[in-house]
């Protein structure tokens, strides 16, 4: 989060390019309110067009300010996707007040949501024997809401009913945080673990109901399909997971690629085979316990990519196991949607519109993902985001209210749930 976001607002944040905009600074401290009875200068940079020394800066600078209400108002034509900052001085004697930032993009990008998610995370709810968390379903969902996730996927361990129960618990109440379905797949004889991403029903659920199937199914591939892996029955019961989520309607994610349980948990050969044979949809590319192994995901994805291996899209994760520690805000993934519901995120992935962001607990962060949007998502970090948190906590605190039975929880809900979709349209220029 930028500092200055403490003491001024800049909006809209989030600009069109080819257009003229009108840009409207306001302190957020009477001390640094703007006088009507002084003179302002604007400079504006473009990120990565460094002209020094060889056109100047005379053009990049906006001396048609004027103040309304306090407030500072220029207009400007932002010409190419990037960020630019925004310098503020006063105009004599010329005095530096603020830089701020605002980001342009082009249309096709202006028009989709920034949303903040996390793909892989558990609740108490269990059926093997792995470790879950301490919070039910509809605790951990308010929990997320609280830090500012505009949505979730809750994939409990062998378990599609936690994200059911989820659901069924706000179903009767408007909220702002979209709950989707998962779950984490755990097939009989394959010691790997998989995520359904949205499928609108449980894979777990077919070998639970009929073990025989599946394994005369996994034999099918294995007998009508060429195998290059030594263990031909992992390698057909990975496709068998994948295809099945992917009949769901979800998504297959590829999960734990370089998780350390004395040694990487999915042998290199496998991991490259899923991936170079397009079996899954998505790779989790951050989610690991320690840097190291997400270090060694990213590693060998960009490895595959340099030998022209076409890949699916990545993400980053909390495979959170509980959420009263905090730990699960580390790592999340942004995507950009058409709308916050089940389609349009899942869309959004599919069209690898997303980027990866893993956080160091210092302030510093990574995000991978294609150079446009990890550039966007950046700025959003810095700027857009940090501003979410002081609407969506009182709806985190309300949503644990409701589930413990106030009745004045639903109404005030209710009232709330647009909070985050108006943030967005002022900061977008949309209102």
């Amino acid at each position: 989060m930028d500092s200055q976001l403490n003491f001024y607002k800049i909006v809209p944040g989030i600009v069109e390019t080819g257009k003229e905009t009108e840009v409207v600074i306001s302190a957020l401290d009477p001390r640094y309110y703007f006088s009507d009875d002084k003179q302002y200068s604007v400079k504006i940079q473009p990120m990565t067009r460094n002209e020094r020394g060889m056109i100047g800066l005379e053009k990049h600078r906006c001396e048609n300010t004027y103040v309304k209400d306090g407030k500072l108002c220029f207009k400007w034509f932002f010409d190419n996707e990037e960020e630019y900052t925004v310098r503020v001085y006063f105009a004599e004697p010329r005095e530096f007040i603020v830089q701020l930032s605002v980001y342009a993009v082009d249309s096709d990008l202006y028009n989709l949501r920034p949303l903040k998610g996390d793909l892989h995370i558990h609740s108490c709810r269990l059926i093997g024997p792995h470790t879950g968390s301490n919070e039910t379903p509809a605790f951990t969902a308010a929990d997320y809401r609280a830090a500012g996730y505009d949505f979730m996927i809750l994939t409990d361990h062998e378990c599609y009913a936690g994200s059911v129960e989820m659901q069924e618990a706000y179903k009767d109440v408007k909220l702002g945080i979209n709950l989707m379905n998962g779950e984490e797949i755990h097939a009989p004889d394959n010691f790997l673990h998989f995520n359904n991403l949205g499928g609108k029903y449980s894979v777990n659920s077919l070998f639970h109901a009929d073990k025989d199937k599946y394994y005369q199914e996994v034999q099918q591939i294995i007998d009508t399909e060429e195998i290059e892996y030594e263990d031909k029955f992992l390698y057909a019961s990975c496709l068998w997971i994948a295809r099945k989520t992917q009949e769901s309607g979800g998504l297959a994610m590829l999960n734990h690629s370089h998780w350390i349980s004395n040694v990487y948990s999915m042998p290199d050969k496998l991991t490259k085979l899923l991936l170079k044979n397009k079996v899954f949809d998505v790779y989790e590319i951050s989610g690991a316990a320690n840097r190291h192994q997400n270090n060694m995901k990213a590693a060998f994805y960009y490895t595959l990519m340099k030998e022209g291996i076409e890949l699916p899209p990545v993400v980053s994760v909390s495979d959170s196991h509980g959420t009263v520690s905090g730990a699960f805000k580390n790592k999340y993934t942004i995507v950009f949607a058409d709308k916050n519901d089940r389609e349009g995120i899942l869309e959004a992935i599919r069209a690898n519109r997303v980027a990866a962001v893993e956080t160091f607990g210092n302030g510093e962060y990574n995000v991978l993902g294609d150079y446009r949007y990890v550039s966007y998502a950046r700025f959003l970090i810095e700027w857009y985001f940090p501003l979410f948190p002081a609407v969506t906590a009182e709806e985190g605190k309300l949503m644990h209210q409701y589930i413990l039975g106030c009745e004045e929880a639903k109404a005030k809900l209710d009232k709330r749930a647009n909070n985050t979709e108006n943030l967005y349209k002022e900061l977008f220029g949309k209102n």
